[in-house]
């Protein structure tokens, strides 16, 4: 162990990593090709899609003075309401969804995963950077999280698992979270995609608004801390928090802390006027997280951008407008653990009008933070586990670490770096 440690200098480094984490509630734009059909989708609506991703993940951040600000390893889609709610609950409980699987809208995941590919094909066009889908889609009710790797970096990504949690009254994941974690050289990554309650009232009383923030804190910390939210990590089961890096994204549905429609005209004033940021002190979730009411968590940066939502799926091409139903808030958001060893290069949102109609009526957020993730000299490694018997697995074959196949002891060879260094 002695020698270990005085190799360990040699044996681990830190190398840097882009993560590109975008999150869109993507609720008024949802057709459905089966069981959540609202309006009909054109080759014009498909193209306005592509382009808001698109510019999605142009959100750069580059890491020095005149390098290419275009390449994230990694970037995480996390899209809500991808089904419409009201259509996909009447779906369900409907003789037609016999024997179909109820974890989500099929034809939906096909769809938006298909959006998603062309955005990246669009910037592989303009920018010659290649990106490939890592693992499956992982979807419950009308989340979706789709991860897409770097081409020439997806040999430094392995172990994919997915998990959900429903969280709504009939837990079919119309509220709740879907999450993946993947391990990204010798460092373990989880991103979690919420969707958490909302108000029932479009008056937005302050007691039903108190009431429904507790109601998302409570949601947010089952998810974070795993008691029914896991993964399925080489025979064992481990909790979104319990990874290296942990990110939660997604419509939080956290409003101003006073929410009463009557102030509706005074907020989309001074909004428009780019007077926003004086209510980000009335944000319910930041205030909730400076209380410490939820713990282990953090806002990636400070906003600094617009609110969200309610946009108005109306609105004229010449102005930014919000919906009268709902006083203006940052519902959408991306939240990191408390833990060292990443930092927030990027966190805006994108007006996804573009001189048209929205789409839908919540504006796509992007937060692109950089990873310091463990790298091992593998050969530096087994040389010095060569020299502590009592965790040579092969020692009672004769074998050195060093000298064994590389197919024998990969499998071993992050819980032998991590227990070790």
């Amino acid at each position: 162990r002695r020698m270990a440690l005085m190799h360990s200098a040699t044996i681990r480094s830190h190398k840097p990593a882009t993560v590109a984490i975008i999150t869109w509630n993507v609720g008024g734009v949802t057709d459905g090709g089966g069981a959540s059909k609202k309006a009909p989708r054109n080759s014009s609506i498909w193209r306005r899609l592509v382009d808001t991703l698109h510019a999605c993940v142009e959100v750069h951040a580059s890491r020095a003075v005149g390098q290419d600000p275009g390449n994230h390893e990694v970037i995480a889609f996390c899209l809500q309401e991808v089904v419409d709610p009201k259509a996909y609950t009447t779906w369900l409980h409907s003789p037609e969804s016999k024997g179909a699987l109820k974890k989500g809208d099929h034809n939906e995941v096909v769809f938006w995963t298909g959006v998603i590919a062309a955005a990246c094909e669009k910037f592989r066009q303009t920018h010659g950077t290649r990106y490939e889908t890592f693992g499956s889609p992982a979807y419950l009710g009308g989340n979706l999280i789709v991860v897409a790797v770097r081409q020439d970096f997806m040999s430094h990504c392995q172990g994919f698992e997915s998990a959900e949690l429903a969280v709504d009254r009939f837990q079919i994941g119309l509220k709740g979270g879907v999450g993946v974690r993947l391990e990204m050289r010798h460092s373990s990554v989880c991103i979690v995609n919420v969707h958490l309650a909302a108000l029932k009232s479009k008056l937005g009383s302050t007691k039903e608004n108190d009431k429904a923030m507790r109601s998302r804190l409570k949601q947010l910390s089952k998810i974070r801390e795993g008691k029914s939210f896991v993964f399925h990590v080489r025979g064992g089961w481990q909790a979104p928090d319990a990874h290296q890096f942990f990110f939660i994204c997604g419509d939080t549905n956290m409003r101003l802390s006073d929410a009463r429609q009557q102030r509706f005209e005074q907020v989309a004033a001074d909004i428009a006027r780019g007077e926003h940021q004086r209510y980000v002190e009335e944000d319910q979730l930041l205030t909730a997280l400076q209380l410490h009411q939820v713990t282990g968590i953090r806002e990636v940066a400070p906003i600094t951008f617009p609110p969200t939502f309610k946009r108005c799926m109306k609105s004229p091409p010449d102005a930014r407008a919000y919906n009268p139903k709902r006083v203006p808030a940052w519902t959408d958001r991306v939240l990191g653990s408390t833990r060292p060893g990443w930092k927030c290069l990027r966190y805006t949102s994108v007006d996804q009008a573009d001189g048209a109609e929205c789409l839908s009526d919540h504006d796509p957020v992007v937060a692109v933070v950089e990873l310091a993730l463990n790298d091992v000299d593998l050969d530096t490694l087994m040389a010095v586990l060569d020299t502590i018997p009592e965790i040579n697995v092969f020692q009672s074959r004769g074998v050195r670490l060093s000298e064994a196949r590389k197919s024998e002891w990969q499998d071993v060879e992050v819980w032998l770096s991590g227990r070790v260094l």
